[in-house]
């Protein structure tokens, strides 16, 4: 008896044990068939995202492996390539380059290659860009990367990039075309304006100095003069704007001598020492005793020297005073500075000024007037000689201008950089 209900109890321990192990497993079976079902949602969910995302990337997607399957792709990628949506179900890269190839997508110039090669380039040469048109007249750009097991691929539409690109080229092609023509015709302009220009000043000199006898009306000879100075200042004009139209079309015509600079200066300095006094302007001269001999273009070295002399004392204040300084350089060469103390000129006015027909504003054109052709004929000549000229400036303080030319003319320099001091205000 007493074994018996030993092997009961024995029995009712056992199965109750047994039991909640069956309960414990179903419930931990439970859980995690709810966790495969979360994660099972999760998954879809974020599949469902990644597929939304490629539809609406803007750009042609393609994944193939590297046995040429096709992984994943957008409709994107099937729009821009034409592709018929029944190549894709199944179809491989070699079938899809198969039929690019039979629809003339490369062009006759890859008619030579056969679906495999084009299936191995495929593969080499990572990472790659390129560009290609299609037959429905689409500029594409192709960029494709290697990727763990496969490639990917990324197709934009540059269509209109291309076109604006072609717009932009073409009117920069024209623009300069027109430009040289401008200045070509200017260039070859020159004796047509100047000598009936000429004649007008010329024969205005001779009425009004009265070499003739006496005019009989004193109103007329005012008037006279008023067309001779006019006459002189438009000639002077013009002659500017014909010079700077010879540098710019490059037929400026050098002739090359040997030369005093000092006396050029001394020319230069003579011709407007007259305009500088009538304002009370000094003018110092600092050369050094020894002549600085140089071979270059005398009529071209001084119209550059004239025109800095000018500007200084155009911009400089009534009392003033402005430096001429000659010297030798450290490379052997010749530096000549002009340097005033009057208004200066920020660094954005002095960008300007370095540009033909530029002033430095509005209000400046109007107070001293002139063509804004002084400093960029200037730099054009120095240039010719293979010089070099800069700017130091200040706005309210004063301009410094140096040349820096050779003592035998050499290539021409790149552009002159002007300094402001920075207290200045084929596959798928």
């Amino acid at each position: 008896m007493r074994h018996w209900l030993l092997a009961l109890a024995l029995f009712a321990l056992t199965a109750s044990v047994l039991g909640c192990l069956f309960i414990r497993a179903l419930r931990r079976e439970r859980r995690t068939s709810a966790e495969v079902r979360a994660s099972e949602a999760e998954l879809s969910q974020e599949v469902s995202l990644l597929r939304m995302s490629l539809e609406n990337l803007g750009e042609g997607l393609s994944v193939f492996d590297r046995q040429g399957r096709l992984l994943a792709f957008n409709s994107r990628f099937v729009e821009l390539l034409e592709l018929p949506a029944d190549l894709l179900t199944d179809g491989s890269l070699y079938e899809i380059l198969e039929f690019q190839t039979n629809r003339g997508d490369f062009g006759p110039s890859e008619s030579g290659i056969n679906v495999q090669q084009r299936l191995d380039r495929m593969f080499q040469n990572l990472p790659m860009v390129q560009e290609r048109l299609t037959l429905g007249g689409r500029a594409l750009q192709i960029r494709r990367r290697e990727m763990p097991g496969g490639i990917v691929s990324l197709y934009s539409d540059i269509t209109e990039a291309k076109v604006i690109e072609q717009r932009m080229v073409q009117a920069r092609d024209d623009a300069e075309r027109a430009n040289r023509t401008k200045s070509e015709f200017l260039a070859n302009m020159s004796h047509e304006l100047r000598t009936p220009l000429n004649a007008v000043v010329g024969f205005a000199e001779v009425v009004s100095n009265e070499l003739f006898g006496p005019m009989g009306q004193k109103k007329y000879l005012e008037y006279v003069k008023d067309i001779h100075t006019s006459g002189l200042h438009l000639l002077s004009v013009i002659n500017e704007i014909l010079d700077m139209a010879k540098i710019e079309a490059g037929k400026l015509d050098l002739f090359i001598q040997p030369f005093h600079i000092s006396a050029v200066v001394a020319e230069a300095v003579n011709m407007l020492r007259e305009q500088a006094n009538r304002r009370n302007i000094d003018l110092f001269v600092d050369s050094p005793e020894d002549e600085i001999e140089i071979a270059g273009d005398e009529r071209a070295i001084k119209q550059a020297i004239i025109n800095l002399l000018s500007n200084a004392i155009k911009f400089s204040h009534d009392n003033g005073r402005i430096d001429i300084r000659v010297g030798h350089d450290a490379a052997d060469g010749l530096t000549l500075e002009v340097e005033d103390h009057g208004i200066g000129m920020s660094s954005e006015v002095l960008k300007r000024a370095m540009r033909p027909f530029e002033q430095a504003d509005s209000s400046t054109t109007r107070a001293y007037g002139g063509t804004g052709l002084g400093l960029p004929i200037a730099n054009g000549l120095v240039e010719a000689h293979g010089g070099r000229l800069t700017i130091e400036s200040r706005e309210g303080e004063g301009t410094r201008v140096r040349i820096l030319l050779p003592l035998r003319p050499r290539k021409r320099q790149p552009p002159a950089t002007a300094r402001v001091s920075s207290t200045s205000p084929e596959t798928v």
